[in-house]
């Protein structure tokens, strides 16, 4: 005897909601935030404003159309006790004057006037009844149980009754006269109209639910669009500074993050034609200058238009400054090494014992006219033959040491000379690609610095796990990882220990796969530290802590790793906790469009 309908709609949004969640539960998820993250942010923005718009509107809709589906009821309550109150005066009547014909007169006039009644019965409690439906009318002595409720009260249900086949808004209330409790009202309404009503509800919300998703979708993507607008009018304008035109501005009037990266673009330009302007007056002056030394001679001529041609291209390398700057920082990490290396053959040659083989040579030519008797008799010529195996270990051990230094020497000045060469083919792609285990790599760089890792007493610690090798540009790794163990060298050794004694250096070396196709490389110290507001710093052009120290070497690796396909990155508890440094790599670099 409930006063609301079944609601189908209901086990199958649970049945949605279970699929979504064994979705998320075998890894769909995953799958479709990846897709999300390699969108662009406008597409991103839009998604996500028209998800949050379609999540109000579906919740709108599922409060809205129980409440509609309940009004709906409430009228079916409503008419089939309209139409037992207007029985209810006549079947009064006919309880005292036991006039049934005026029953069923009345009831026949409700059913003709409204085809939506099925059925309307009039009941004693003794079970006699006057049974009306549509087309005709029957007087049943005893109607049965169903229509004898236990409890003389008023209720509405949808439910099958014994006169009809199909489920009908079945209303009952008891009536009286007078204080005696004659019987009771059965009223029967065909559901048809209201199951039409449901699907119209239906259909025009699904229809309103298409026509918001659209409009909603629309005003999403219009939204996006203005909120990246100001990112793409800055791109724009770098890529025209970047082509040289140098007097463009941006109009961007904002006071949040875009509003301060616009100003400082502007000023980053003004700055660039600054620069350029100088240069120019510069080159328009020595072209004065040229003009009134050099008479109206052709060979004049053509040298005046060399030079202002070489100042012009010089004006426009002044923006390679930065590059330059940076491999000159690289060259004078190696050149540490070159330096420690000559120190020590130059201190090996001083000490050299190859002017006792000088001596040596004096004595015998003094005695070659008896050296029998000399290498016999004579004290020092008995133990020239001792003399001459101590020093051949000494000079083999001497050879040695001096070969390989000269070996190292060698491989440092290869290193210098491949450092140049990137230098003097800058604006290429890339350049020389190869496949390298990244153990070889991390060894060669501490080859470079061993020396002075020696001499400031530096623990070194490995820590390698087995990586595939990788497909890259060798010297720029090596750049990257020198820059980092001389830093990693430096920060050990400005570390002072508060009581005053020497404290333990020590670098460790880490080698890992970070990924699918990805290594790392990680060199950590125990020396100062960084402070955390220098952590987001520490990568900027110019930036450094050490007062002998340029700002370019961190800043060349970062930029170097970024066209490796990689990511250099940093990490320190504070003052005092020493550093972390990670390098990540791809195996295997991604191909260009060109390729």
């Amino acid at each position: 005897m409930g006063g609301a309908l079944p609601n189908p709609g209901r086990q199958k949004r649970v049945i949605n909601i279970m699929a979504f969640t064994e979705g998320r539960i075998t890894g769909k998820g995953k799958k479709l935030l990846n897709a999300v993250n390699g969108m662009g942010i406008s597409l991103r923005i839009a998604l996500i404003t028209w998800l949050v718009a379609m999540v109000t509107l579906c919740s709108f809709v599922l409060l809205t159309i129980p409440q509609q589906k309940k009004l709906l009821f409430k009228h079916r309550e409503s008419k089939a006790n309209s139409v037992a109150v207007s029985l209810h005066d006549v079947a009064a009547g006919a309880a005292i004057n036991e006039d049934y014909a005026s029953v069923v007169m009345a009831c026949q006039t409700l059913l003709d006037g409204d085809k939506d009644i099925v059925f309307l019965i009039v009941m004693r409690n003794d079970g006699f009844s006057m049974v009306t439906r549509q087309g005709h009318w029957a007087v049943n002595p005893d109607v049965g149980p169903f229509w004898k409720p236990a409890k003389r009260e008023f209720y509405n249900a949808v439910s099958n009754t014994p006169l009809y086949d199909r489920p009908v808004f079945h209303h009952a209330e008891p009536f009286g006269y007078s204080g005696i409790e004659w019987g009771w009202i059965h009223v029967g309404l065909s559901l048809d109209n209201y199951n039409k009503s449901v699907q119209l509800i239906y259909r025009s919300t699904l229809l309103w639910v298409l026509q918001c998703a659209i409009l909603s979708l629309l005003v999403s993507i219009l939204n996006a669009r203005m909120l990246v607008k100001p990112i793409l009018r800055l791109q724009e304008m770098v890529r025209i500074i970047a082509g040289g035109d140098l007097s463009v501005r941006t109009e961007i009037n904002r006071e949040d993050e875009l509003g301060s990266l616009a100003r400082s673009v502007n000023v980053m330009a003004e700055a660039l034609q600054d620069t350029r302007n100088t240069l120019e007056q510069r080159v328009r002056q020595r072209t004065r200058e040229l003009e009134t030394q050099v008479a109206a001679k052709e060979q004049a001529l053509t040298e005046l238009a060399r030079t202002q041609s070489s100042l012009i291209e010089a004006s426009r390398a002044a923006g390679m400054a930065e590059v330059a700057t940076g491999v000159l920082h690289n060259v004078g990490n190696v050149l540490n090494s070159v330096n420690v290396s000559c120190t020590l053959i130059v201190d090996q040659l001083r000490n050299s014992r190859m002017g006792n083989i000088a001596r040596l040579a004096d004595l015998v030519t003094a005695e070659k006219d008896d050296l029998g008797r000399f290498f016999t008799k004579d004290p020092r010529g008995v133990r020239v033959p001792e003399y001459l195996g101590s020093l051949a270990a000494v000079m083999d051990k001497e050879h040695r040491l001096l070969t390989d230094e000269a070996r190292a020497l060698y491989e440092r000045v290869d290193h210098i000379k491949e450092i140049v060469t990137m230098q003097q083919t800058y604006g290429r792609v890339s350049g020389v690609m190869e496949k390298l285990p990244p153990e070889r790599l991390m060894e060669d760089a501490l080859t470079l610095n061993a020396g002075s890792l020696a001499r400031h007493g530096i623990d070194i610690r490995r820590n390698y796990e087995t990586v595939p090798p990788i497909l890259v540009d060798k010297h720029k790794v090596l750049q990257i990882l020198l820059n980092l163990i001389n830093n990693a060298k430096h920060a050990c050794c400005e570390r002072v220990s508060p009581n005053g004694e020497a404290p333990e250096r020590s670098i460790s070396l880490h080698l890992f796969s970070s990924g699918e196709n990805r290594i790392s490389m990680q060199v950590a110290d125990n020396g100062v530290g960084i402070l955390k507001e220098n952590l987001i710093k520490i990568f900027q052009h110019g930036f450094t802590t050490r007062r002998s120290g340029h700002g370019f070497g961190l800043h060349s690796g970062a930029l170097a790793a970024g066209d490796l396909g990689g990511r250099l990155s940093a990490a320190s508890d504070g003052p005092g906790r020493g550093a972390l440094f990670t390098l990540e790599l791809p195996c295997r670099p991604k191909k260009s469009h060109g390729e």
